[in-house]
């Protein structure tokens, strides 16, 4: 009997001791899953920002995971069986290659923005000569166009300057067939044939320029693109390991329990046995251990065998009531485990829900303005053109241009210049107050609403209201050209959508009516609905 009280205590401490290492083991992979998540949070906020600081935290959340397994050999091999470890080594290579093409990226941009600077300059000198050979006002419309592109900040449409390249390069090849012309031509000065000529090498090394810059941006978009879809990856390999490590803990459980009950199931056959062997000498001890036994059996652990003798009835009475203790000891420990790993797991599960909506919130949130941002707009287009193609309502949108913005930023510095972006944030959302309406930034300084159910009347008095909104916050911008505040520039386009038009004619039409505000003076408001804008010719 001493023997299988004894069997019965090891068995329920090894079990314990099973069950405490699969939580540890299980907190060590949680604790791995956060790294991970801050990696992927950090990774997302260096992809939006560009920002050194939000790189060197991505490096060293990556060196923290990577000391940190060193000394955990288990989670180290999970790690390594379910390629997580492998992921992230990809996901470093990855994302400092990503780095690096973004550095260089943006060397090319400001190499581009210097060469096309001298190239215009170059232009403007050689219009004094009134030349015939070269007409320069297709080149300098070109390159106007791309400068403004990259000195206002916005990111680099690839499918609107592949075509000014194209043309770059054209007018280029015309430079060097006028420059055999030019060199044919005697003239008594030749001044004006050394302006031609550095126009020539001008031009030649700013084409090269941006065909580099415009290649590099391809490549940095792609890697950007494969470096999310490794942060994807990572992400869901490490749910599956998590939901794995606490099945395990579910087992563990099931099979703790499984044997207390067969151990438990063990004593009783013992106990019955050795009542049948002692049947006819003490009939009536055993009649009340039998007693105490079915007792326990039905889960009474407070009941205990009072047997007085000192015979081998006695010791067998007490070695009972020590089996109870020892049951009741290990089943109280195990319910005590059970609760504290329920409620471990509810804790982490909570973290692990928290992390997730804010990743959510990161990839939808503008970072500087605090709105939604163009991405989650594509979202809410979709779905709300979507949506008015079957109700047949009027859907609206209104999208605002701040007026001589490069000049606020130049003259008053970036800082202020995104202080300022963040004011006309706040108060697009204040003028525009229905819960159905969407405001978002659509880029740089522009922004954009979505009205639904709105026809084009009530989005011309939303517009006014935030153009006046926008006037009346007298934001100082004494290098404007319309006001000496700060003011905006709004195109709005009413439909009533169906299968011919489309989000991106939407959106389209938004930017010509955007355009002629701009064209009549600025600070203005310029509207129209798709059926005008169809008969425009």
């Amino acid at each position: 009997m001493m023997i299988l009280i004894s069997i019965n205590a090891v068995a329920a401490n090894l079990i314990m001791l099973s069950v405490n290492r699969q939580m540890e083991y299980c907190s060590r992979i949680e604790r791995v899953i956060r790294i991970v998540n801050q990696v992927n949070i950090a990774a997302n906020h260096f992809s939006r920002t560009h920002s050194r600081e939000h790189a060197n935290q991505v490096y060293a959340l990556l060196e923290t995971i990577h000391a940190w397994l060193k000394d955990r050999g288990r989670v180290e091999f999970e790690l390594s069986r379910t390629g997580i470890n492998s992921q992230l080594d990809r996901f470093r290579v990855k994302f400092q290659k990503f780095v690096i093409e973004r550095d260089q990226m943006a060397a090319l941009e400001n190499s581009t923005i210097t060469l096309g600077r001298n190239l215009v300059s170059t232009l403007s000198t050689m219009r004094t000569y009134q030349t015939g050979l070269f007409n320069s006002n297709e080149l300098t419309n070109i390159i106007s166009q791309v400068l403004n592109i990259q000195w206002q900040g916005q990111e680099v449409a690839l499918t609107n300057t592949l075509p000014a390249a194209t043309r770059l390069r054209t007018i280029a090849e015309q430079l060097m067939t006028d420059a055999e012309r030019a060199h044919a031509i005697p003239r008594p000065d030749n001044s004006e044939q050394r302006a031609f000529f550095r126009i020539m090498r001008d031009a030649r090394d700013y084409v090269s320029m941006f065909e580099r810059f415009i290649q590099q941006s391809i490549q940095t978009v792609q890697t950007e693109k494969e470096l999310l879809m490794l942060s994807d990856e990572v992400y869901q390999m490490s749910v599956a390991l998590e939901n794995q490590s606490r099945q395990h803990i579910r087992q563990r459980i099931f099979n703790a329990n499984l044997m207390m009950i067969l151990m438990f199931g063990m004593s009783l056959v013992a106990a019955q046995k050795i009542k049948n062997f002692l049947f006819v000498q003490i009939t009536t001890p055993i009649s009340r251990l039998v007693g105490v036994t079915k007792h326990i059996a039905t889960g009474a652990r407070s009941v205990r065998a009072t047997i007085d003798v000192k015979d081998e009835i006695g010791e067998l009475a007490q070695s009972i009531n020590t089996m109870t203790d020892s049951l009741q000891h290990s089943e109280n420990a195990l319910l005590q485990a059970n609760q504290t790993l329920e409620q471990r797991i509810r804790e982490r599960t909570e973290e692990l829900m928290e992390s997730n909506r804010q990743l959510a919130a990161l990839t939808r949130i503008d970072g500087l303005t605090g709105i939604a941002n163009r991405r989650h707009f594509d979202e809410v287009l979709h779905r709300e053109h979507t949506r008015h193609i079957r109700s047949g309502a009027p859907l609206s949108l209104i999208l605002l241009d701040v007026d001589f913005f490069k000049f606020y930023n130049d003259n008053y510095g970036h800082a202020q210049g995104d202080e300022c972006l963040r004011q006309i944030a706040q108060l697009l959302s204040q003028s525009v107050t229905r819960t159905s309406d969407f405001v978002a930034r659509y880029g740089g300084e522009e922004f954009v609403c979505i009205l639904p159910n709105t026809p084009l009347a009530g989005a011309e008095m939303i517009a006014e209201t935030i153009r006046h909104t926008i006037v009346t916050a007298a934001i100082p911008h004494q290098f404007s050209h319309v006001a000496p505040c700060v003011t905006a520039s709004l195109g709005v386009i009413s439909a009533y959508c169906n299968s011919n038009v489309s989000a991106m004619l939407l959106l389209n039409a938004v930017d010509r009516q955007l355009y002629r505000a701009k064209e009549n003076g600025r600070n203005c408001m310029a509207s129209e609905t798709i059926e005008q804008l169809s008969k425009t010719p």
